[in-house]
């Protein structure tokens, strides 16, 4: 629950270079779904969470040793707009200067000399999604005329595109809550973590104490009062219908002390006992 590394079992968050996440069970050898390819996670296995990597053309993923962002910032374009020659950076642009002026800019569909057929020899050879970008900002003839903005935008579709690069985040209340909460709020009653964190406080879980939960939010804050409450303590965990539906408990990679204090019950059944206690009172557990 608190490793600072990947280990084999957990799930974790891929954040992609356009800002969507994806949930990753990393099991060796197993391939998993990520931006239109399945690769083998065998790679992200003790790496430190936030580590970024790369897809490649044959579906296999590469750590970056440099704590390159996903949108990869472009810091050391020249003056005139010349291609500095580091292959593993997209270079950046300077937002408080004027480069280029669309005003003579006319869109003829000639202004690459990069062929599409280039462009997949280039990826069938291995090269990377930032060598590719750094070819076709090369091979074109209207680049130093796009203004800043035109520049940027272009670079954002690209990416999309060709740089197929992913960051991997740790599992928390904060990041799950995040990202059911962009993915599919409707499934988490639109809970947001500012009001969750509000909850907990209100009702002084922590750890310890003894608490009822009834909710239908999959699981999320069952699995964020025991994520809290680190082992220590009792969660009576209601739920409706015929079985509990906690997926995200098993998203935070609890520990099995913290595990061990939720018990889930039937919604059914606690009528049945309200009367036993009604009519009988409380009986300890070793009397007949």
């Amino acid at each position: 629950m608190d490793s600072t590394i990947v280990l084999e079992g957990h799930t974790v968050i891929a954040q992609l270079h356009d800002g969507s996440t994806h949930m990753l069970q990393v099991i060796k050898n197993k391939e998993q779904k990520v931006c239109r390819n399945r690769i083998n996670v065998n790679q992200i296995i003790n790496c430190p969470y936030g580590s970024i990597f790369e897809i490649s053309n044959k579906r296999k993923i590469e750590r970056l040793e440099d704590d390159t962002d996903l949108l990869e910032k472009f810091d050391d374009i020249e003056r005139n707009n010349k291609i500095i020659n580091n292959e593993d950076n997209i270079d950046t642009i300077d937002n408080n200067k004027n480069i280029g002026n669309n005003s003579d800019y006319i869109d003829s569909n000639t202004a690459q000399k990069l062929s599409m057929e280039e462009v997949v020899k280039l990826r069938q050879s291995g090269a990377s999604g930032a060598q590719i970008i750094k070819s076709l900002i090369e091979n074109s003839d209207t680049w130093a005329q796009k203004t800043e903005f035109a520049q940027e935008k272009w670079l954002k579709r690209i990416q999309k595109k060709y740089l197929s690069r992913f960051r991997i985040i740790k599992c928390n209340p904060m990041t799950i809550t995040e990202v059911y909460h962009n993915k599919n709020k409707d499934k988490i009653c639109g809970l947001r973590w500012d009001t969750i964190a509000q909850i907990l406080s209100y009702s002084g879980i922590h750890s310890g104490r003894k608490v009822l939960i009834f909710e239908s939010v999959l699981g999320l804050l069952v699995g964020i009062s025991a994520y809290r409450m680190r082992g220590s303590g009792r969660i009576l965990a209601m739920f409706g219908g015929q079985q509990p539906h906690f997926e995200i408990v098993h998203y935070l990679n609890l520990n099995k002390e913290s595990l061990d204090i939720i018990q889930p019950v039937s919604s059914i059944e606690l009528a049945p006992a309200a009367k036993d206690i009604k009519l009988h009172g409380f009986i300890k557990p070793n009397d007949n």
